[in-house]
């Protein structure tokens, strides 16, 4: 085929896809033109972007939707609020007309959530100021009614409250013993034959129908309105008599006043609330409701709103630790004793998180300077508790029985130490009275400032020290090794820290305190190894004259050396003092901190002698065995505290061992290492003689070194 040909062939079938295009152009714009009239919209008559008109589609199709839920939801706001005021006109009747007219309201109300779940939120294709007006405008009224119907129920409680003479007086909070009384007070109302009583059950049962249809299945945790309604009089009077200005028992440095009281209504009230136990319908609720333990949980939500909107906001004016501890304190007090009386213990776990949801010490940490205000006072008193401890006669003794040496003990805490442990974990017991997330804050803001002023406390021992520079004198050394075992033992127990009854929404120390934790291994390190590097520079100095006597090593040429030989007279001394300071860190520290200050005086004393000595003598026989019983020397020094000490002065166990080789083994182990061709298996050659941290260029300048 000719390229003209080809050419009218390709003009023909780009012609005949054109046509294609074309009619397939008619049909859409048919097919949406059919589709828009049958919604009922004009279109604009623009079919040019396809691709728009699938969006636009859907935003015509959304948007109907949208306004036809609207539409449903604005008729479903209608009957809630005909029911609203049916709700209100049967209040008069009471009884089984105002329980018809609730039953007809909540009706409504669900069939109106089933049309809020629609248009909540709005479309994003379709959102505008109008829209969101009309939106905003009906869901208003829904919730209107909703509060309006809430409040009449809640009226209507409280009138048969009234009827029936709830609340009672208020109980003196007095030592006197309480007027005997047969049953609950409810039980002595029934006896009375008050037919209020019998209208109060109808409106709780109406009340608690009437949050069942607001909120749904009521969780556990969830206050019950009824026990609200309840618990509301008796809040009135508790704020009449202690958070009132006018009154006498509205005394801020008082707050057993308002404890002792609300103590005793509840002791009195809160086992009748069983009596309610048949009457209210459960059947919505999720899990068992104890009426009791919700009755006392009502109560304590209130008294934290009594506190919270009055006692907190004095003690944050008046601003003395003093009163923050004391309200701090009786709160913390009354909350433990509502859990014993709704027979609730710290291994509920969920039950005991729900209940100090609402427990009185919330009222603390309604605001964060509040909490920050509290958490100043605790940690000024906690601190003051630290200076008391550390100021003690005995406070640097031993906390511990001395049934085995303190170098073979885990932890070797002194009397200060665990003292002061004891202030912390009262702080985060504390801590885990409070509601999750609260409780921790809570507790890193106090225990971070106690944790800082006990090191830094420990810190300014510890340079007091060193500034005389006289670190292993007994009474020196005492104190620095008890600020390195304190430190320890803090280390330890933020690492081990372990409570069976902690709340889970607690994270453990470690993470907690991180910051901190790692302050007190760094100082423990520091401390340490300040100890150890007096040790090991005190035996330089003693070291000097024997490391210089090099000529010694190479006397005695062709002699043979004894079967046992002494120590050198000029390393004496040396050993003996380095051996007294051991013995006396031993004597004061614990395992972990001592090994830590040993391994390191023996790895400088290594350097040493294999420095100055291993590496630069030349060696007779009988200078090889004199350098050989004198490393052991030292290393006797350690083997009460390993039972392999050579194994922590590898480099000079292993001069040790390279120097005293038979002549014949010595010749051909340096002749191995001299050969160019035997460098990839050195190390191999070197292990078969137990010669491992040494490299082949120290073993071969070591074996150099012998003379014969």
């Amino acid at each position: 085929m000719s390229a003209i040909e080809q050419y009218n062939k390709l003009g023909q079938e780009i012609g005949s896809l054109e046509l294609r295009e074309t009619q397939l152009r008619n049909s859409i714009r048919q097919t949406v033109e059919s589709l828009w009239a049958e919604q009922g919209v004009d279109g604009g008559g623009n079919y040019e972007n396809f691709t728009s008109i699938p969006k636009r589609l859907t935003m015509v199709l959304s948007a109907k939707s949208y306004v036809h839920s609207l539409q449903e939801l604005q008729e479903a706001a209608k009957d809630l609020e005909r029911a609203s005021r049916e709700v209100s006109r049967a209040v008069k009747e009471g009884g089984a007309a105002y329980m018809e007219a609730i039953q007809a309201a909540c009706s409504c109300f669900q069939a109106a959530s089933i049309h809020l779940s629609k248009i909540q939120p709005i479309p994003i294709e379709i959102q505008g100021r109008h829209l969101s007006k009309l939106t905003s405008l009906i869901l208003d009224k829904v919730n209107s009614n909703r509060r309006t119907l809430k409040q009449i129920s809640e009226d209507y409680v409280n009138g048969q409250l009234q009827a029936c003479d709830w609340p009672p007086a208020l109980a003196s909070p007095s030592d006197r013993p309480p007027e005997k009384k047969t049953g609950s007070f409810w039980e002595r109302v029934r006896e009375k034959g008050n037919p209020a009583l019998m209208d109060l059950g109808t409106a709780l049962v109406a009340l608690t129908k009437l949050q069942q249809s607001f909120e749904g299945k009521i969780m556990q945790g969830t206050m019950l309105w009824f026990c609200s309604a309840l618990a509301a009089p008796l809040e009135k009077k508790l704020r009449m008599h202690f958070a009132s200005e006018n009154s006498s028992t509205a005394d801020i440095s008082k707050p057993e006043w308002l404890f002792a009281t609300a103590k005793k209504i509840i002791q009195e009230h809160a086992p009748g609330m069983h009596y309610f136990q048949g009457v209210v319908p459960m059947s919505g609720l999720d899990g068992p409701f104890d009426l009791s333990v919700e009755f006392i949980r009502c109560m304590q939500y209130c008294i934290q709103g009594i506190l919270a909107d009055h006692h907190v906001v004095q003690l944050e004016s008046i601003g003395t630790s003093v009163l923050w501890l004391k309200w701090t304190e009786a709160t913390q007090m009354f909350d433990r004793e509502m859990m014993d009386l709704a027979g609730i213990s710290e291994d509920s776990g969920e039950v005991l998180r729900k209940f100090r949801e609402s427990n009185c010490l919330g009222a603390f940490c309604r605001k964060k300077e509040w909490v920050a205000s509290w958490c100043a006072s605790e940690a000024e008193d906690c601190i003051q508790q630290m200076d008391e401890i550390m100021s003690a006669p005995d406070a640097w003794t031993p906390a511990v029985e001395e049934n085995s040496p303190p170098s073979q003990q885990e932890i070797w805490p002194s009397k200060c130490a665990e003292g002061v442990w004891g202030v912390v974990v009262t702080v985060i017991q504390k801590s885990k009275t409070m509601p999750g997330a609260l409780g921790q804050a809570w507790l890193q803001q106090v225990g971070r400032k106690v944790f800082h002023e006990f090191n830094r406390r420990l810190t300014a021992m510890v340079k007091q020290v060193e500034t005389f520079k006289q670190l292993l004198e007994p009474k020196s050394a005492s104190k620095i090794c008890g600020c390195i075992c304190a430190a320890r033992y803090f280390e330890h127990n933020l690492n081990e820290y372990d409570d069976e009854a902690s709340v889970s929404d607690h994270a453990p120390l470690s993470v907690v305190f991180s910051k901190e934790l790692g302050t007190f291994t760094a100082s423990k390190r520091k401390w340490s190894m300040n100890l150890a590097r007096t040790a090991a520079e005190q035996f330089q100095s003693d070291t000097a004259s024997y490391r210089k006597q090099l000529e010694a090593f190479g006397a005695h040429a062709g002699i043979e050396p004894p079967a046992q030989m002494d120590i050198s007279p000029s390393l004496v001394g040396a050993i003996l003092r380095l051996s007294d300071a051991c013995n006396m860190l031993a004597s004061l520290m614990d395992a972990v901190c001592f090994s830590d200050i040993w391994k390191a005086i023996a790895m400088a004393a290594t350097r040493f002698l294999f420095n100055d000595i291993a590496t630069e003598a030349a060696f007779s026989k009988w200078g090889s065995y004199q350098f050989y019983y004198d490393c052991y020397a030292l290393m006797d020094i350690f083997r009460p505290y390993t039972r392999r000490p050579h194994a922590h002065l590898r480099e000079l166990h292993e001069s040790c061992l390279l120097l005293t080789f038979p002549a014949e083994t010595a010749i051909n182990l340096q002749q191995v290492l001299s050969s160019p061709g035997e460098k990839k298996n050195l190390k191999t050659h070197l292990a078969s003689v137990q010669i491992g941290r040494l490299t082949p260029n120290q073993a071969l300048s070591i074996l150099s070194r012998r003379l014969e």
